[in-house]
């Protein structure tokens, strides 16, 4: 989950996630869209929160929400002071240097990398169906350009 302005580094999380592993959901917002997604929150869900200065109180309420209703939440942001940090069950930093209008989200995009890594690497085997099926997928659509290019690279 990431209010705007947090919601591209959950939009890539979201999207990258969603290729090794089943029922994951993006909420960016919080509207009739997304009702169904945190309506089905239960005790055995896991929410991945995004949370970065100044701190959108919409971001806050929504993560009490869903900890309320049981889920686990693994809260990303920039400091133990932010206001997210006290509510996460697994908290992640990624420090900022510098709190601009411009948000600095390339270290926040390297710790997304390597936990997706390690994620894939947890079932490898399911990893490398779920990320097959995808490249048969993109490839049957004509989605990309070079089609040369063997993202099935696991050794």
């Amino acid at each position: 989950m990431g209010i705007p302005p947090d919601n591209p580094p959950a939009e890539y999380f979201s999207n990258r996630l969603n290729l090794f592993r089943s029922r994951v959901h993006l909420v960016t917002s919080l509207n009739v869209d997304t009702f169904p997604a945190l309506n089905d929150v239960q005790k055995d869900s896991v929410a991945v929160v995004f949370s970065f200065p100044r701190y959108p109180a919409r971001g806050r309420d929504t993560a009490l929400f869903l900890k309320e209703k049981g889920a686990t939440l693994i809260g990303i942001t920039d400091s133990r002071l932010s206001p997210l940090a006290s509510l996460t069950d697994i908290l992640l930093l990624s420090p900022l240097k510098f709190i601009t209008i411009i948000e600095p989200y390339g270290g926040v995009m390297a710790l997304l990398h390597s936990l997706l890594v390690g994620l894939l690497f947890c079932d490898r085997k399911k990893g490398l169906q779920r990320t097959m099926e995808y490249d048969s997928f993109v490839r049957s659509a004509d989605y990309y350009i070079h089609k040369d290019i063997d993202i099935i690279d696991f050794a």
